[in-house]
């Protein structure tokens, strides 16, 4: 059966079932459940309390109910009655703010084993409200007890993992305000900025001849490479990946100008030392087999940018 004949059999299966569209669709909420969210809403949280604990009994797999229900009566401050519902949430729905509702629950009970527990498992799945932590009085309890600053640096890693990668500071040396040189001519400046927590590198270049041009440079943990896309106000874009390997920052990608074949280029970045850095680049017009180099500058950290 050709391709298409297969796509218009399953149109026409679909259209006579449509069960089995409605089973990939969520289901809306039921109207008991829209009236307990109402209540939520408008913080009426003795209502909600019970209009979400009639909810469990007919929904009993409903995590969000039997969270809003353990928030509702945290929020009445009936902290035993709380464990719970929030208990179950967490069964159910196995997610940071499960979690670290049920440890807020289980510290103003004075559980701090059950209470550590929680929030760990709430560290573990994501949870990155660290000021949130700082400062929730709910947990006033437990600050004083060494778990407490090592929960701290978990929660902080989830909300600034860039601060404590190695890797996303592998470019740090190329961050400041340098005049940038090829052979001993000033031919431009170049301010180059850590941004979003670490995460992110941002190129400011200002040539000499009126060129400027910004760069986005950033560690990709998923594919364990470096990230470059640069476009000038030319509209010459390059777009690279690469590594950082004994002191060099290599990329490799391509450069894309308004008219023309796109070009392959190699692109480094040499830590030559805290005040100086090299910046080369290579050009191949003809699939990789030779290349050209088109680019051989060196960066000098302004004396002024430095002592600041």
């Amino acid at each position: 059966m050709e391709m298409r004949d297969m796509f218009l059999l399953l149109l026409f299966l679909m259209l006579i079932d449509p069960v089995a569209v409605a089973q990939n669709q969520p289901l809306p909420p039921s109207p008991a459940a829209q009236s307990a969210n109402a209540l939520w809403q408008a913080q009426k949280w003795e209502e909600a309390a019970k209009a979400y604990e009639s909810l469990t009994r007919s929904e009993p797999n409903n995590g969000q109910a039997w969270f809003r229900l353990g928030s509702s009566l945290m929020s009445l401050q009936n902290f035993n009655a709380a464990a719970a519902p929030l208990a179950k949430a967490a069964e159910i729905l196995q997610g940071p703010q499960a979690y670290y509702a049920l440890g807020a629950a289980y510290a103003r009970t004075g559980n701090k084993a059950k209470s550590f527990e929680s929030l760990r498992r709430a560290a573990e799945t994501g949870f990155a409200q660290f000021q949130r932590m700082r400062t929730d009085p709910h947990l006033a309890g437990l600050r004083d007890d060494a778990q407490f600053g090592s929960l701290m640096e978990a929660v902080e890693k989830n909300a600034r993992p860039c601060q404590f990668s190695p890797q996303a500071k592998q470019l740090d040396f190329w961050v400041g305000h340098w005049d940038v040189q090829v052979s001993g001519q000033s031919v431009g400046t170049n301010v180059i900025e850590r941004q979003e927590e670490g995460c992110l590198i941002m190129e400011n270049w200002s040539g000499r001849g009126g060129s400027s041009g910004r760069s986005m440079n950033f560690f990709n943990p998923a594919t364990n490479k470096w990230r470059q896309t640069y476009i000038g106000n030319n509209e010459a874009i390059w777009e690279m990946s690469g590594e950082y390997k004994d002191g060099v920052m290599s990329y490799e990608g391509e450069m894309f100008a308004p008219r023309g074949a796109p070009v392959m280029v190699r692109v480094k970045f040499y830590n030559l030392s805290p005040d100086r850095v090299r910046h080369t680049q290579d050009n191949s017009t003809d699939g990789g087999k030779t290349w050209t180099n088109v680019w051989d500058a060196t960066y000098v950290r302004k004396k002024e940018a430095a002592t600041k």
